[in-house]
């Protein structure tokens, strides 16, 4: 069985609760093309996005990083949506690096 199974059967339980309607705003919301406000010394924000993501197209993500200029984007070729679980210790190597280049 898969080492994540539990991760990935709560979240197929978590979109589909309430008779779907998370995953329905997930959808409104990716549909709105939104004003996003710059705001001076913002933190940075890291957007990873696979190619074969059919939940959130990559030119949401690529949209998503011209909006803002603190943003790191990252297209991983060959993965879907759930790419955070294959790819998680790239994800906080690059999270604990920038804690490092803080101090």
């Amino acid at each position: 069985m898969c080492e994540n199974f539990v991760l990935i059967k709560n979240a197929i339980i978590n979109s589909t609760a309430n008779n779907g309607l998370g995953m329905y705003y997930d959808a409104y919301a990716l549909s709105q093309m939104r004003e996003c406000p710059q705001q001076k010394n913002a933190f940075p924000v890291f957007i990873w996005n696979g190619t074969d993501d059919n939940t959130t197209p990559i030119s949401f993500a690529q949209y998503l990083n011209k909006q803002y200029n603190t943003t790191k984007l990252h297209i991983i070729e060959n993965m879907g949506h759930m790419l955070y679980l294959p790819c998680w210790d790239k994800i906080l190597e690059e999270i604990l690096t920038l804690d490092k280049d803080k101090n």
